[in-house]
């Protein structure tokens, strides 16, 4: 070894066991000046004050090379854990650059959590049992009710916050909506981000999720992207991942989404099972849902309370569906563009318009609705009309059976005025018939008035007015003279046979 060489050996060596030492001493000096014991007290002291809820924690370690790490941590339901558990965590690691802390910057190297459980819960009248984490404390309020006069010009204590690197294994989240019965648990939950920002001043944040995915009652959900977020604006500009079997594309953007939501959103998925996604929401709903929820957002109304304490969304934009299976129906490209505001639980106050389109497909009879309720079965009577009449007269010879569908468009134009859905133009061209559909369905008051007409070929017209309510519908065909009455009688018991439960 060259003369130069030992010489530069000798000073990485030496500076190597410095660092090795300073470690030492570092670790050494946590542990006589912030022993755990006296972590956890501050930790557990300082959570609670800042929460306004009891916190617990198993155990609390510190060292320079692993940072602070919290085993067992949970936090209470408002007031105390006589109330419940909302957040529990069975790890929890920090790893803090020191460096930057001397110029007001929090660069955190780390963040690790190992299996959190957080518990959601809406109650009936619409509020959340995290809001009194988001609200000021009462400190803050007297304060702001009260100001001080002072000479001293305020000082705003500002600084930044980065996350390199964080990470989460095993998350779970219980929902429960007691307003509605609903429950939904999402198991499984993994997320890694990188780059997280957030500006103490501006209350801005962003962070790159690299992944973040979940099971819900068996349906795969995973996305990845950045998201920014600040006090108005929610912002998620290009976001991709999966959504069971089909590929997601999503970008969206929530403005002022605390107090006037207005959200616009661009999505498409590259194939969706339908049916898989309602034995989802099924499963969500829970035994003790009652009968309504399961009926869509028009069978019920929502209660008073939940509907005056929920601010109305607007929100504008398009979904695009590549291939759509659900209840003996297979579609090929799906679209659906809207431009809607007004929109609170009980659909009363909607307006605006939207529009679906359906580049063919088949639609393929069957012994049971599938599923189709409220809002769905009112959009789906001519399908459902055309096979049940094509079912009813096939073997008078009159029509075709219409059970076994191809057709090559479906068009529907909706506009909506003060919870009043009217159906412009809703056509279904095919080879066998043609149907089409106009009239209005009253939302919040779950009324119908619809004219279904179909037209098979080389067979005059038949019409059937739809009215009544969602739960008792009135049928009334308009068969033409060319049809016996004997045949108009049987058509019309069983065509009133098709909304019963």
């Amino acid at each position: 070894m060259a003369k130069g060489d030992s010489k530069l050996f000798r000073f990485f060596a030496w500076a190597l066991g410095l660092g090795i030492l300073a470690v030492v001493l570092a670790g050494v000096a946590l542990r006589l000046f912030l022993p755990p014991e006296k972590i956890q007290k501050l930790v557990v002291e300082k959570a609670s004050e800042a929460l306004r809820r009891e916190v617990r924690l198993r155990g609390v370690s510190v060292s320079v090379l692993k940072g602070l790490a919290l085993d067992g941590l949970e936090v209470s339901e408002s007031p105390s854990f006589a109330a419940g558990t909302f957040l529990a965590v069975n790890e929890f690691q920090l790893k803090v650059e020191l460096m930057p802390l001397l110029h007001k910057k929090v660069v955190v190297d780390k963040i690790t959590v190992v299996g959190p459980l957080i518990s959601v819960i809406k109650d009936k009248k619409g509020r959340f049992n995290f809001d009194d984490l988001a609200a000021p404390p009462p400190q803050e309020k007297k304060a702001a009710a009260k100001p001080r006069k002072t000479n001293a010009a305020p000082t705003a204590i500002a600084f930044e916050l980065k996350v390199k690197r964080a990470a989460m294994t095993g998350g779970r989240v219980e929902y429960t909506d007691r307003g509605t019965g609903m429950s939904m648990n999402l198991t499984g939950i993994e997320a890694a981000a990188s780059q997280l920002e957030f500006d103490a001043a501006s209350g801005g944040l962003s962070v790159t999720l690299d992944k973040l995915a979940a099971s819900l009652a068996g349906l795969e959900v995973s996305v990845g992207g950045k998201v920014r977020l600040d006090p108005k604006k929610l912002e998620v500009p290009d976001m991709r991942g999966r959504l069971g079997d089909g590929e997601l594309k999503l970008a969206m953007t929530a403005r002022d989404y605390l107090k006037a939501p207005e959200v616009s959103l661009d999505v498409s998925l590259s194939s969706l099972d339908l049916d898989r996604l309602m034995a989802v929401k099924q499963a969500t709903l829970g035994s003790s849902a009652p009968a309504s929820a399961a009926a869509g957002p028009a069978a019920s109304a929502a209660p008073a309370s939940q509907s005056a304490t929920t601010p109305p969304l607007k929100t504008k934009g398009q979904a695009v569906v590549g291939q759509m299976t659900y209840s003996g129906a297979k579609l090929n490209e799906t679209k659906v563009s809207w431009e809607l505001s007004g929109i609170t639980p009980d659909l009363r106050g909607v307006g605006g318009w939207a529009k679906l389109h359906v580049a063919g497909g088949t639609f393929t009879g069957e012994k049971k609705e599938g599923g189709r309720k409220g809002l769905m079965k009112a959009l789906m009577i001519p399908v459902t009309v055309l096979q049940t009449v094509g079912g009813l007269l096939s073997p008078l010879k009159i029509v075709p059976d219409f059970n076994h569908i191809l057709f090559t468009e479906v068009v529907g134009d909706y506009v909506f005025s003060r919870g009043v859905m009217t159906i412009r133009d809703f056509h279904m061209d095919s080879a066998a018939a043609g149907v089409r559909t106009s009239g209005s369905v009253d939302l919040g008051a779950q009324r119908l008035s619809l004219l279904a007409a179909i037209q098979p070929v080389n067979v005059a017209p038949i019409e059937i007015d739809v009215t009544g309510s969602f739960d008792k519908p009135s049928v009334k065909p308009r068969l033409t003279k060319l049809l016996a009455n004997p045949v108009k009688n049987i058509t019309n018991q069983l065509l009133k046979s098709l909304f019963k439960k």
